[in-house]
């Protein structure tokens, strides 16, 4: 066999669904159903009506769904072993619930939710949830966040090694290095990835009268990976979806302290392969 043949059966090898889960989707080819990188189906307990516009999914209400004030979208790539999933998302005519959502692969609802409420006059809520069937769910924890309905931000939910936990951070501010909700929760270690919106009908309170049928999320990017993501495997340092000169500011700025995000060749040294490995991934471009 020649090298390159070689090289071309092992590139084929590690291109199949079976090993190739981890996947970041920037929407940039104006397509969410071409497989590139990643294929966007619908959820079947929920139903979905998305579309790439520009270069975001847009997510909004399917009213004929099952349960039409829910929206969700879903990658078939399983992961078996737990996965970290994050967005970075735009709500629009809110109020609403925003999420990623980790559950099983039949109907997607048996599973993890993070999600960012903006439910409520004076800010949002992160909310960590575990779904067990449809209607009933576990409030596995939630904390206030002072973003506004019209903010743009990244949620992120990982479910590794019995704990699950949930982030939230808006671009351009460091990873939050430590989860800011996180529980014991072994029940649902498997799936695949989702995105859903929650319209909560009209006024800021979430208890008033609405139509409970307008509210859309724009997704900017969407990520999933087999292992814990603290930050881009494209060069973006800081996880805000952009590639800049903060990026190699922030790196720079973690690899002078010893800190483990700038570990960037996970072998639990840092030296001068980080740099080296880092600067090639940005250069690669961002997501």
């Amino acid at each position: 066999m020649t090298k390159m043949h070689a090289l071309a059966t092992l590139v084929a090898a590690i291109s199949t669904p079976e090993f190739a889960q981890d996947w970041l989707d920037n929407f940039t080819d104006g397509s969410a159903t071409d497989g590139s990188p990643v294929s966007w189906v619908e959820t079947p307990a929920f139903g979905s009506t998305f579309e790439v516009n520009g270069s975001d999914l847009v997510i909004t209400m399917n009213t004929e769904s099952p349960v039409p004030t829910i929206s969700s979208t879903r990658v078939m790539n399983f992961f078996p072993a737990g996965a970290s999933v994050r967005a970075r998302m735009v709500a629009t005519n809110g109020p609403g619930r925003y999420t990623v959502a980790f559950a099983d692969n039949k109907a997607g609802i048996r599973g993890y939710v993070a999600s960012l409420s903006t439910c409520g006059p004076s800010g949002g809520t992160l909310e960590l949830f575990r779904g067990d069937v449809l209607g009933f769910i576990d409030v596995l924890g939630t904390i206030p966040m002072p973003y506004g309905p019209l903010e743009e931000f990244i949620v992120q939910l990982d479910v590794f090694d019995g704990v699950v936990s949930a982030r939230a951070w808006r671009p351009g501010e460091p990873f939050p290095t430590d989860p800011m909700i996180s529980a014991p929760d072994d029940t649902y270690p498997e799936g695949v990835a989702s995105i859903a919106t929650q319209d909560f009908g009209g006024g800021n309170s979430c208890t008033a009268p609405g139509d409970r049928t307008d509210s859309t999320t724009h997704v900017r990017y969407a990520q999933a990976s087999a292992t814990p993501l603290t930050h881009s495997s494209a060069g973006d340092f800081n996880a805000d979806g952009i590639q800049d000169f903060f990026d190699v500011q922030a790196f720079l700025e973690a690899f002078a302290v010893g800190a483990d995000t700038a570990d960037w060749v996970d072998d639990d040294e840092l030296n001068f392969f980080d740099v080296q490995a880092f600067l090639a991934s940005f250069a690669d471009g961002s997501p």
